[in-house]
């Protein structure tokens, strides 16, 4: 029969993937790259969009 209990070896390998896992993933989100144009551009119209419905809101609901 197989012993059920867990070795030093066995939460030493489980705790060094986890640490890998997580170092990868804080790599991951170091990362971050520049918008491109249209990025940017949808970004702005979107702005734009919103800041002149909001006013056009206002001045409608107002009345």
């Amino acid at each position: 029969m197989a012993n059920p209990a867990v070795t030093y070896e066995d939460f030493n390998a489980e705790e060094s993937a986890v640490r890998e896992e997580h170092i990868e993933i804080i790599r991951q989100e170091a990362e971050w790259f520049d918008l491109t144009p249209i990025e940017k551009k949808l970004c702005g119209a979107s702005l734009g969009l919103g800041i002149a419905l909001l006013a056009v809101f206002l001045v409608v609901f107002r009345l």
